[in-house]
């Protein structure tokens, strides 16, 4: 099933209709006076507002002018063939109707840099994620007039059908993930991708012994599929080795239940623990099964998500988390995307900075541990002002 906007509709109407009024200023000629935007609305059977909007292509191209109280004018030939919107760029967008905070701070950061350069967009809302309906949904983009299509976010279960479909695909696709034999539809370089991701996980183990944590957990989801939690996985490996730490680390599901068990197991030592979560969803279960088993938080026990979704600032206590920068992920899927209409290659070829929002659920670090954080890992550490959202 796929559900599409009333929006998108009329945007495709009003291109049926810069067609016509296309043959309308061909046929005319320079220096002849066009029918009134009403007038137009009733012989071409659409609105106004239609009407208006087909014309801004021919105003802004200088082929017709409109002078308030006069009319509408042509002022140059129009060539036989042509016309302004075969130079617009039509972009299609994928969206999952079932996805996350972080995939909604994505596609608004994204449509926002489409609105900014003039870009039009087509989205197409997929509430199944097979293969079929993937493969139907880019063709049906392509027979709407769309130059290439981006596909934000989607799900790690789908990566396999994903890459299938793209493959195969009619349009150029951009994505937000590096697979294989894919790597030049990523929005960033091989080598970039996912570091992001390490440099977080560095980072918040290194607070967590800068704050006195005596060990260092990991919790995510166990998804074989899921490159992020992977790349986690390898660098909080790597860390506790170096530092001759027990590996504390939890792929499981995110209920509270299963938090209270696992912390039950972990700090039977009495020692103190510093938690890195995958995302917030799963600290801010981490935060709750610590209040059930009342623990001391952070003096016992401190957690860092990601993501700096709404639920890292209404969590008890609330919620230090990693904030990504979606504006730079919605440049770069633009970019690459109006790249491949041209024919090129555009990606991102350095890691963008992060922010670390510090909470409650961390302890203090002094100048000199956030300045050496910052310095090596370009993470700015930033605690929120009092009636600000810090997203």
């Amino acid at each position: 099933m796929v559900k599409r906007c009333a929006m998108e509709h009329d945007k495709l109407k009003y291109q049926v209709v810069a067609e016509r009024l296309a043959a309308i200023i061909r046929q005319r000629g320079p220096g002849a006076k066009l029918p009134s935007d009403r007038v137009l609305a009733r012989q071409l059977k659409c609105n106004v507002l239609t009407v208006r909007k087909a014309f801004e292509a021919f105003v802004q191209s200088g082929m017709v002018i409109r002078r308030v109280g006069s009319g509408s004018f042509v002022t140059q030939k129009l060539p036989q063939g042509d016309h302004p919107l075969h130079s617009v760029t039509i972009l299609g967008l994928v969206v999952p109707v079932i996805r996350d905070e972080y995939a909604t701070m994505v596609l608004q950061a994204l449509q926002r840099k489409a609105r900014v350069k003039g870009v039009d967009i087509y989205i197409e809302y997929l509430a199944e994620l097979d293969e079929k309906a993937l493969s139907d949904t880019l063709n049906r983009l392509q027979f709407k007039g769309c130059s290439a299509v981006i596909i934000p976010w989607i799900p790690s279960e789908y990566l396999n059908i994903l890459a299938r479909v793209v493959h195969r695909s009619p349009l150029p696709v951009t994505l937000p993930v590096s697979l294989p034999g894919l790597e030049h539809c990523c929005f960033e370089q091989a080598q970039i991708f996912g570091r992001g991701t390490q440099t977080q996980t560095q980072a918040a183990c290194e607070l967590f012994l800068a704050e006195g944590k005596e060990r260092i957990a990991l919790v995510g989801p166990a998804d074989e599929h899921d490159m992020i939690m992977q790349r986690r996985l390898m660098v909080y490996t790597r860390f506790v080795n170096e530092h001759d730490l027990p590996h504390r680390c939890a792929l499981c599901d995110p209920s509270v239940a299963h938090m209270v068990q696992i912390l039950k197991a972990w700090l039977r030592d009495h020692r103190s623990l510093g938690i890195f979560c995958h995302d917030d969803r799963y600290a801010v279960n981490v935060l709750n099964a610590l209040n059930r088993l009342k623990i001391d938080i952070p003096g016992q026990v401190s957690v860092i998500g990601c993501n700096n979704s709404a639920l890292a600032e209404s969590s008890d206590p609330p919620l230090s988390s990693f904030q990504d920068d979606y504006e730079h992920f919605g440049h770069w899927l633009l970019q690459h995307a109006l790249g491949a209409v041209r024919g090129e290659l555009c990606q991102s070829e350095e890691e963008p900075p992060h922010l670390l929002i510090v909470r409650d659920s961390t302890g203090e670090w002094d100048e000199e541990t956030i300045a050496q954080v910052s310095s090596s890992w370009r993470i700015k550490v930033q605690r929120p002002v009092a009636g600000t959202v810090m997203r």
